[in-house]
């Protein structure tokens, strides 16, 4: 579904009323195939929202859902690389 709307047009770094981007809702909803896709099409993980959040502030406190989520560990690698930008 993201796929197609970015396809078709849609600003993935356009913010909403809080200033977050898709980035930020993806993370926050801990759906981190859609987070990964996101910054594979060029997101920003250090973009701030009005309370000055970035999606990587977010990632950090949170956790996976399920016992297993095979894109907690890319997300984790991820947060790791980015540590200090």
């Amino acid at each position: 579904m993201v796929r197609i709307l970015i396809e078709a047009g849609e600003d993935i770094m356009a913010p909403d009323n809080a200033g977050n981007t898709h980035l930020h809702v993806a993370v926050m909803k801990k759906h981190w195939g859609v987070a990964l896709f996101l910054l594979g099409v060029g997101a920003d993980f250090n973009r701030k929202n009005k309370y000055g959040r970035t999606p990587k502030d977010i990632a950090r406190h949170l956790k996976p859902t399920n016992a297993y989520d095979p894109n907690w560990p890319a997300m984790l690698a991820l947060m790791q690389r980015s540590k200090g930008q």
